[in-house]
């Protein structure tokens, strides 16, 4: 796969105008988002931010289905589960004491333009959204050195009036029903 960033660059830095276009805007199209809040740590507010954007807030003031922005990872949150994307080049360094208990995916990132891995990030909220229950199964699939175990996961979510259907997210399984 062809690693279009530096080696000195993380490809999960992205300026507040990408996460404005490619993130934020899209999503606030869904009328399932009471309020998307911007902010950038400190401050909360509708799109506020003074300095760098850390922090989207899905569900306005709840914080209960949040995505936080970091140079090395992205991570969602909702229902208290954690859906993690990690720079390829920074996985290399990510541990089981991390990673445990949350869900890791295993796509290639580098790869992918940060249009590309904003859409992805994008994706897997629509997926989440609506969502009432979560249920994780967790299968290692490798494990190297002390890095973290590599993991495909069956995630069920439970919704209101949903149609059953599986949708496939590299190695996340999601199997989207209206009971367990």
């Amino acid at each position: 796969m062809e690693d279009l960033y530096k080696e000195n660059e993380m490809c999960l830095e992205f300026t507040n105008e990408e996460l404005m276009k490619y993130l934020v805007e899209p999503l606030q199209n869904y009328r399932e988002f009471e309020t998307v809040l911007v902010h950038d740590g400190f401050d909360q507010g509708e799109i506020y931010y003074k300095d760098k954007i850390t922090h989207i807030t899905l569900d306005g003031r709840k914080n209960d289905f949040c995505i936080a922005l970091y140079k090395h990872m992205i991570a969602v949150f909702i229902l208290n589960e954690e859906f993690m994307f990690i720079d390829d080049k920074a996985k290399e360094y990510q541990t089981s004491s991390e990673t445990f208990g949350n869900i890791v995916y295993e796509g290639n990132l580098r790869s992918k333009t940060h249009k590309e891995i904003l859409k992805e990030v994008h994706d897997l909220v629509i997926i989440l959204m609506e969502t009432k229950q979560i249920v994780v199964e967790e299968k290692v699939v490798s494990q190297k050195r002390i890095q973290y175990p590599k993991c495909e996961y069956n995630v069920k979510l439970i919704k209101s009036n949903s149609v059953a259907k599986t949708i496939k997210f590299e190695n996340i399984s999601f199997n989207i029903a209206n009971s367990l």
